[in-house]
């Protein structure tokens, strides 16, 4: 009857049936984020406490020295962190990133819906899809939590977008854009490593074309150098080719089931450093007493500084982990590590299975030695143990599900070998990346570095939907 009436005005002549209902989850969309912002506004208070971000004072006093100083992480985010509250007046800070972050919430959701329409043929699954994307908890949370996971979510969906468009028409434009995008990722968040997830990205590009141009070859050289100097900087300055300077922390989270008594065991024969005693990411404080280090004076704040010039309501201090100390404390963590997981390689697997069991849910730090906190108990209400039970055992199900769907709609399509294998070959590889890295080197936060993919999943999890409903079609013409 709508469409009927819709064809009777003229409108159905100039706009299809099916758009109406995508303007419509677009509309949603932004009115389901706009009163998410309104009611439970961005926490700008994460802008001085993450430990990824660098003390805000010293930004604004010290910019440049603060930027040349960062081990900790690639410099990118606290360039433009420290750019802002530079220029963006105190009073208004909080408003105006969390617009910023409405926008770029909408750019996601844009190139997410240009990639759905370049690359499903279903109408109904497209639409579908977006709805899924409207709904996904994880997204939401991306979109109103401060730091460097939705800007690297939009990244990543943008720079899908830009390889699609060229190795449709091969314009420079988005040759370069492309290169840009994934180098803006590895400046600004260091699990994207420039050479394990970077370098591969670069070189997909050269397979579209056998004779690559010199000038093509040199644009790429250029970007991949500059991707990999944060690297190159940490390894003169602090002895370790890395992006950041906590991998050695990271890593030693995974060991979380080795007893102290198991470290003490190796400790005492010399092949373990005695530092695997203290927890990983104890307070710089904690690392210049065990190390029995005399004051330190540097120019910096932000090598010198034990806690960061700012407090919380209750007058806690926020640790500085881009002390002067850590990089020392990180090494001895790794050496740590690896001695561990060669003497104990069962209790490190038995870290990469709880690992893989956090990558799949929408909680932090569900380790299986605290599940009484958070799995269902006979004293919780109908309702809490509903929650608790929904949480634990079915969003891991449905994640794990959305996951292999997804691995397997790019395998589908790029088996195919048409310009779209080249789209597939990216996000198929930077799925595996990113949950074979999420698992082995770290157990806490694996679930916050899937969320970045999680679109990329849905739309991996739409091609394989598409696929299915056209071999359905197809049995039944030839039926």
């Amino acid at each position: 009857m709508i469409k009927g009436n819709l064809e009777k005005r003229g409108i159905n002549t100039f706009l299809p049936w099916c758009l109406t209902w995508h303007s419509l989850v677009f509309v949603v969309y932004l009115l389901t984020r706009a009163v998410f912002h309104i009611v439970y506004p961005m926490d700008w208070a994460m802008a001085y406490v993450r430990w990824q971000h660098l003390d805000l004072f010293a930004l604004k006093t010290d910019y440049w020295g603060c930027l040349w100083n960062c081990h900790m992480q690639p410099p990118l985010f606290n360039a433009l962190l420290g750019g802002f509250v530079k220029i963006v007046p105190d009073g208004i800070q909080a408003g105006v990133a969390e617009f910023i972050y409405f926008v770029l919430g909408c750019l996601s959701f844009v190139a997410y819906r240009r990639l759905l329409r370049c690359l499903v043929g279903s109408d109904g699954v497209r639409l579908a899809f977006e709805i899924g994307y409207v709904a996904m908890p994880s997204i939401l949370f991306a979109e109103r939590w401060f730091g460097y996971t939705l800007p690297v979510l939009c990244c990543l969906l943008w720079m899908a977008c830009a390889l699609v468009k060229w190795v449709d028409t091969q314009s420079s434009f988005y040759f370069c854009a492309y290169l840009l995008l994934g180098l803006t990722i590895v400046s600004m968040r260091s699990f994207f490593h420039p050479i394990v997830w970077f370098l591969p990205c670069c070189v997909l590009l050269t397979m579209k074309e056998r004779k690559f141009s010199f000038s093509k070859k040199t644009i790429i050289s250029i970007i991949f150098v500059l991707a990999v100097l944060p690297s190159m900087s940490n390894f003169f300055r602090w002895g370790v080719f890395t992006p950041s300077t906590w991998q050695g922390m990271n890593l030693s989270r995974t060991l979380v089931y080795v007893t102290p008594e198991e470290r003490k065991s190796l400790i005492a024969d010399g092949s373990c450093p005695p530092i695997m005693l203290l927890p990983p990411f104890s307070h710089p404080e904690e690392y210049m007493e065990y190390y029995g280090n005399e004051e330190i004076h540097v120019d910096s704040p932000v090598l010198s500084q034990l806690s960061k010039t700012w407090r919380d309501v209750a007058n806690v201090e926020c640790p500085n982990f881009n002390h002067l100390i850590i990089p020392r404390a990180s090494k001895d963590y790794q050496q740590g590590w690896r001695s561990l997981a060669l003497a104990y390689p069962g209790k490190y697997l038995l870290g990469v299975l709880n690992a893989a069991y956090c990558f799949f849910t929408f909680d932090m730090y569900h380790f299986w030695t605290n599940a009484q906190k958070w799995l269902p108990c006979q004293s919780d209400t109908s309702v809490v143990y509903f929650i608790k039970f929904f949480k634990a055992f079915v969003v891991p199900v449905v994640l794990i599900c959305l996951y292999a769907f997804s691995i397997s709609g790019f395998v589908l399509k790029g088996l195919r070998k048409d310009n779209r294998m080249y789209f597939c070959l990216y996000c198929l590889g930077t799925c595996l990346y990113t949950f074979a890295v999420a698992i082995l080197a770290e157990l806490g936060e694996n679930n916050i570095m899937r969320v970045p993919l999680d679109p990329i999943l849905l739309i991996g999890a739409a091609l394989f939907a598409d696929a299915f409903l056209a071999k359905l079609k197809m049995d039944e013409a030839h039926g």
